[in-house]
């Protein structure tokens, strides 16, 4: 067994064909730009064919063929290195299905390393067998390769092919990376307006005649930004189009890892909530369930406090001293803390919660006398996260608030009202004062509709009137969009979450596949919010109606949903498709009026495997 030699130029990235027939060859009509550009399409579209089929192929030849490509792609990064520096390396994962077009070439045997075994290369013989779909659109993929290649030789062909063909999409990426730094441009210019103005908010004072000029010379600035854009015509523009959507994307995806995907509307509730968080005053964030109000939370104090916030959870055993601070017993050999003591009062029947401030003041000091530790030197009190934020000057998140204890609730009334520079008395600490610093807030995030979710309570008119004017709603992405309508938003976040290092779908979820899962997430979260309109009653209309039922009451596909969905198709590398993944998704749900109504959702939108389609076992 030998190995073919192949070629390592900057031009040739593939396999060099060792025999070419007739097939293989360029015709006239190949030989001119026009040419060149179609046999690139068929190129592409081919191994898109083949992408499409390599989920039919089982993961012992997977990964056999891994192996055996890595020195093959290893030599394309060393050519891509060369001629793309500025571009990520590709993976053998990524791309892995390339190197079946071995198989295709009349040579085929010579390709596979020498220690191939005779095993391997009897399960490759009957590969195009086993695989004929993939066997035939690796051969066409073949074919526009090896044309490719015989025509680079050509080189008054490859100068005419560069001048007007790679300059103009060369161009097409310099217009769209301009347009993009124009739009940061603008960006920048409105976090600075928006800064001047939480600046005057914070000091309580209107803007003074300086602020007012550089404002009024920003927002000139933003005009002349927008003039100064330009957009390629007419062939050049749909190249455009697609730079700026590949580097779109991939900027959404360093926003996604960065901790937030910034939408219009996570925008603009920023911009509504920064003067009011940044003057001390509580904020609460309402919405469904996944809808990323936590995750918006953290970012805007990360950001513009430039701190890690303190955090509750308000899930579990929550109570008071987990919130304020507790004391603890130093004793020798060993070191006994508040828990104990406070589990003493417990088994007494002492609700700790239902006491005033005055009665668990009392109780300290009682359960400080009650316990008697042989050798015990002192008595350390060991701040929570209220305290924490009230005398660090950091913000404070309480997360999913209407899961907390209605006694909590009142407690914290109280604390909702301070504001920087106030006092406040911390009975769980000897009635030691504090005084609140600057920097100090409240985040609450609230779930709506409680009696979805169990364990959570509406909050009631008392506590929500605490957060005055600052109530603010976190809606699914594109809540206000038509049935019809392509879901925009959510698009952005399945994009950021599976894209490539390239700003592209990865090649093992298939494009129609993914437009239809964006839309059937699209539309189970109007139907689980209930902000479906018109166009899910025509839906309903046309399909047929699961008990009378339609609504979801449990289960829906939020964004946070979305994501792990994504993250197991995108991870398995082809093994699990995302119709695969619905199936799971639907299999995992337990209401069964919802696995219903969801599996009604799936198949409409081409998301089940065939085998499940008009099941009605579900």
């Amino acid at each position: 067994m030998h190995t073919a030699e192949t070629k390592s130029t900057p031009t040739e990235l593939y396999f060099e064909p060792s025999v070419l027939e007739t097939y293989y060859a360029p015709d006239a009509a190949d030989r001119t730009v026009e040419g060149v550009v179609e046999l690139m399409t068929g190129l592409r579209e081919s191994m898109q064919a083949v992408r499409s089929d390599w989920r039919t192929v089982v993961t012992g030849d997977r990964q056999l063929l891994e192996q055996l490509a890595a020195p093959h792609v290893e030599r394309i990064n060393v050519s891509r290195r060369k001629d793309h520096p500025e571009e990520p390396d590709i993976a053998v994962s990524e791309i892995s299905e390339n190197f079946l077009l071995g198989l295709a070439e009349p040579d085929w045997e010579g390709q596979m390393p020498r220690d191939t075994s005779e095993e391997e290369l009897q399960r490759w013989e009957g590969f195009k067998d086993e695989h004929p779909d993939v066997a035939d659109n690796l051969e066409d993929w073949y074919m526009y390769h090896a044309k490719l290649h015989e025509l680079r030789k050509d080189a008054v062909l490859m100068k005419e092919f560069d001048e007007e063909y790679r300059g103009e999409q060369m161009a097409a990426t310099r217009a769209a990376a301009e347009f993009l730094r124009a739009q940061d441009r603008k960006d920048e210019i409105s976090r600075r307006m928006a800064s001047l103005r939480a600046k005057a908010v914070r000091m309580e004072r209107p803007l003074t005649a300086g602020e007012r000029r550089k404002i009024t010379a920003w927002q000139k600035q933003l005009s002349e930004v927008d003039d100064n854009i330009d957009i390629p015509a007419n062939s050049s523009k749909e190249k455009f189009l697609e730079e700026i959507t590949r580097l779109q994307v991939r900027e959404w995806k360093r926003q996604l890892d960065g901790g937030l995907l910034m939408t219009e509307q996570m925008q603009t509730i920023i911009d509504e909530t920064l003067p009011a968080i940044t003057r001390g005053e509580p904020t609460l964030f309402v919405g469904e369930t996944g809808g990323a109000k936590t995750a918006m939370a953290e970012y805007m104090v990360q950001t513009y406090f430039g701190v890690n916030p303190e955090f509750v959870s308000a899930y579990g055993d929550v109570n008071s001293y987990q919130l304020m601070g507790k004391q603890e017993l130093k004793a020798e050999g060993g070191k006994m803390e508040w828990d104990q003591i406070f589990q003493e009062f417990k088994d007494r029947g002492i609700d700790w919660d239902k006491l005033s401030d005055e009665t668990r003041a009392q109780l300290v000091v009682q359960g400080m006398q009650m316990i008697n530790l042989p050798g015990s030197t002192e008595s350390v009190w060991v701040p929570g996260p209220v305290v924490r934020a009230m005398e660090g000057g950091r913000p404070l998140i309480l997360d999913e608030i209407n899961a907390m204890p209605p006694e909590l609730l009142k407690r914290l009334n109280k604390i909702m009202q301070l504001r920087p520079g106030d006092r406040f008395t911390v009975q769980e600490d000897s009635g030691k004062i504090v005084e609140v610093q600057p920097g100090f807030c409240i985040i609450a995030t609230a779930n709506e509709k409680s009696k979805r979710y169990k364990g959570v309570d509406d909050l009631s008119v008392e506590f929500q009137n605490r957060f005055g004017a600052n109530i603010n709603r976190v809606r699914y992405p594109d809540y206000d969009k038509g049935y019809d309508e392509y879901p925009r938003e959510n698009a952005q976040l399945a994009m950021a979450t599976v894209a490539t290092k390239r700003g592209e779908l990865p090649p093992d979820i298939d494009e129609g596949d993914f437009e239809n899962f964006v839309r059937a997430a699209r539309l189970s979260q109007q139907i689980f919010s209930g902000t479906n309109g018109e166009g899910y009653n025509q839906f309903i209309d046309t399909e047929k109606m699961v008990d009378d039922r339609p609504g979801l009451e449990e289960t829906v596909l939020a964004p946070r949903t979305m994501v792990d969905i994504l993250h197991k198709v995108a991870g398995s590398y082809g093994t699990v498709s995302l119709k695969r993944a619905c199936q799971t998704f639907l299999d995992g749900i337990k209401n069964p009026n919802d696995r219903q109504v969801m599996h009604h959702i799936l198949e409409y939108h081409d998301l089940l495997p065939e085998e499940m389609l008009g099941d009605e076992r579900i």
